[in-house]
């Protein structure tokens, strides 16, 4: 996936069986997604019976935040940013 000069690069061995395993706090190194709305991100998760692993949690008055895994329990973080105005956000 390529998006404004950036590639998103999902690579799987075939030398080697792989195990996951689950994520532990503070669930880092994960990739973050900006939403808009992070009522519709829970929606569209338990929709598509995708597990919250953490959240959705507030900063109030700077942003809201949820973590999930995909099927190889990569950690992933959608981000709302609940004022765009505040200097160094988008």
């Amino acid at each position: 996936m390529e998006w404004n000069g950036a590639k998103l690069e999902l690579l799987q061995s075939i030398n080697k069986e792989f195990h996951p395993k689950n994520p532990e706090k503070p669930f880092c190194p994960h990739i973050c997604f900006e939403a808009e709305d992070m009522d519709e991100v829970v929606k569209m998760l338990k929709e598509n019976d995708i597990p919250i692993l953490d959240g959705p949690n507030e900063v109030p008055g700077s942003d809201r935040w949820i973590y999930f895994t995909d099927p190889d329990q990569n950690v992933l973080e959608y981000i709302v940013w609940l004022n765009k105005d505040r200097e160094g956000l988008r």
